[in-house]
Parts: C-alpha cells; sequence; structure tokens
C-alpha cells in the first residue's frame, strides 16, 4: 500500500492580536504570514518593489476561484498586496 501524503500544516497566526506594536513585537514569520493572509504588516510598497517577485505583474483574475489551491506563494503576496484579491481575510 502507497503511504499516504505528507500534510504540510501552515501555521495561522492572528493578525489582530498585538497590532498596535507589530512593527516590534511580531516575528518576521508572523509579519509575512499577516501580510499574504489579511494584507496586514506588509513592507512598504517601495521595499516590496525589491523583492524578486515584485517586478512579476499577476493575473490576479485568473484562476481567481482557486486562489487557495492554485496560486504560488509569490502570486499571493504580490495579488494581496497590490489588487487585495487573494487575501485569506
Amino acid at each position: 500500500a502507497a503511504a499516504a501524503p505528507a500534510v504540510v500544516v501552515e501555521q495561522k497566526f492572528d493578525c489582530n492580536a498585538g497590532w498596535a506594536q507589530w512593527t516590534t513585537g511580531w516575528t518576521i514569520k508572523k509579519k509575512a504570514w499577516c501580510c499574504i493572509h489579511a494584507g496586514k504588516a506588509c513592507p512598504p510598497k517601495s521595499t516590496m518593489a525589491k523583492l524578486p517577485f515584485a517586478a512579476k505583474p499577476y493575473n490576479c483574475e485568473a484562476d481567481l476561484s482557486n486562489w487557495q489551491q492554485g496560486w504560488s506563494v509569490q502570486k499571493k503576496a504580490w495579488c494581496c498586496i497590490n489588487t487585495k484579491k487573494g487575501c485569506d481575510q
């Protein structure tokens, strides 16, 4: 019998907890998660423009109905930050 595929459990963060102190009180992982999933704690657009995926404008309408499973992390981040689509909240 084939082994069951490994399931990666994504760590979730409460992006409202500690919001008043996010710049100094949140870990990098929490900032990244909340940026991608809630559109909170994202770096300034000037910093975002320097990231490797920033120069790649993604079509945020393509496969929007299946964004959670069908989009890469980079596309989720770009679309959430730039178009507010593909955000979990």
